[in-house]
């Protein structure tokens, strides 16, 4: 009987964690019905703004470099679903499938990031689109390099002494 009451308290204690967790990972994904326009470009890092991505490139993940307390970001272009990245700290992750699906879709397009930030008091901002294009070109699956002991990085100049 005591086996059986701590295996329903257990089974209750773990519904509870993956509500709370649910409630923690999505509970931040508001609908943002009114924003302020900022007309300049969000500062983001790595910038990627204005660059040649090809359709194969592991997704541009970044980090927002302005103060707000949620941030979501818009990627999409002329076809395919849009990609929404809702988070509560300015690193931006983006999944990989529908990364993949949206580029291979729209090779040879433009590529949209639309960057929205919560202000302190609440107010959504939106800023000035990120244009990327996709390249129709894939990039070579591997990179082949040497790699070159530091000592052999110095020049000396060697030359023939002719004796006359």
């Amino acid at each position: 009987m005591r086996q059986g009451r701590y295996l329903y308290i257990l089974l209750v204690l773990i519904v509870l964690s993956a509500g709370a967790l649910f409630v923690y990972l999505y509970g931040g994904r508001e609908r943002i019905r009114q924003w302020s326009s900022v007309d300049r470009q969000a500062v983001i890092h790595p910038d990627y703004s204005g660059i040649v991505c090809p359709p194969n490139i592991a997704p541009l993940n970044f980090m927002i470099e302005e103060k707000g307390s949620c941030y979501f970001v818009k990627i999409y272009s002329r076809e395919g679903e849009p990609i929404e990245v809702f988070s509560r700290s300015p690193k931006i992750i983006i999944p990989v499938n529908s990364w993949h699906r949206l580029l291979d879709a729209n090779r040879g397009e433009e590529l949209y990031f639309d960057i929205f930030v919560k202000a302190e008091n609440g107010q959504w901002n939106r800023f000035s689109v990120i244009s990327n294009k996709i390249a129709k070109e894939t990039i070579d699956g591997y990179l082949v390099y040497r790699k070159i002991h530091p000592s052999h990085n110095l020049y000396r100049r060697w030359s023939l002494i002719s004796v006359i």
